[in-house]
């Protein structure tokens, strides 16, 4: 699996949610391209007040995308903002892509 996280974010935390989707997946540091390997692009934004997270999925020719946004003032750090956002753009992007999301929903 090929992981690509644009920002401040944890990567380790964005491997634990790919997992979710991808389970047993390997998650080396330089994946060969290929169709047959499934790939995530993790992005954020902020603009002060909010958060905007984007995810893309790609598993073969199948493309899909999800958005997460989140106030900062909803929470205690502006890490914990930016990992939610970036959570939930994951979550909807593998519901879209797998169709059914885990119940836990974005909690590793």
């Amino acid at each position: 699996m090929r992981l690509t996280v644009d920002g401040t974010v944890n990567k380790t935390y964005c491997q634990n949610l790919c997992l979710i989707f991808f389970p047993g997946a390997k998650l080396p540091e330089k994946e060969p391209e290929g169709e047959a390997v499934p790939s995530v692009f993790i992005r954020h934004r902020e603009d002060g007040v909010s958060v905007f997270a984007e995810a893309v999925m790609e598993e073969g020719s199948r493309r899909e995308c999800g958005f997460g946004e989140v106030a900062f003032a909803s929470f205690p750090t502006k890490d914990r903002a930016v990992r939610t956002a970036v959570g939930h753009a994951v979550l909807e992007a593998g519901e879209k892509l797998r169709g059914e999301a885990p119940p836990w929903g974005i909690l590793t």
